[in-house]
């Protein structure tokens, strides 16, 4: 009986080996599939990081190049408000420089006016007159009271006959007489 009870012992140890080994095929099986499946989602974690990195990456470039153009617009802001600030100031001056023209241009036609009142010419007459209109009377009036005007200046003729009313014939023989 001994025999059989160490026959039966080894009988069950080596069933109890038996399932130990098919036990820890099974469990390396697992094991190795389970790290296989590990490193698959490594693997594919690995790629969205990279594709994450990607991403910021680009994201960060477009931040900088939008940070550059800001600057560069921030800058041409500045620029143009000195311009604006430059424009204000010499729409002032010519303003300004319009506002006294005026008073000048009034003051030299009312010297101009009464200047031409030594010449006998009235105020009313030289009233709603330009300074180019002025300056003609004034050489006109200076001519006829230096008296080196002609006769056209003092509404004289030329002494000539009448033109008026003669034929052609007429007035062609009259041109040739005098010569």
């Amino acid at each position: 009986m001994a025999d059989e009870d160490t026959s039966g012992a080894q009988a069950e140890a080596e069933v109890s080996v038996d399932k130990k080994d098919s036990s820890s095929k099974k469990s390396i099986s697992d094991l190795k599939y389970k790290t296989e499946q590990l490193e698959r989602e490594k693997a594919e974690l690995a790629n969205q990081v990279e594709s994450a990195n990607i991403k910021y990456s680009e994201a960060h470039q477009r931040a900088l190049q939008h940070e550059v153009r800001v600057s560069s617009l921030e800058a041409d802001l500045q620029k143009h408000a000195d311009a604006a600030k430059a424009l204000a100031e010499t729409q002032a001056k010519l303003d300004a420089a319009t506002k006294e023209a005026g008073e000048l241009r009034t003051a030299a036609l009312g010297l101009k006016r009464n200047m031409l009142t030594t010449y006998g010419i009235t105020l009313e007459q030289t009233e709603g007159k330009t300074i180019t209109e002025l300056d003609a009377l004034e050489v006109a009036a200076k001519a006829i009271h230096s008296g080196k005007a002609g006769n056209y200046a003092l509404a004289g003729g030329g002494g000539s006959p009448s033109l008026e009313g003669k034929s052609h014939r007429e007035l062609a023989r009259m041109a040739y007489e005098k010569q």
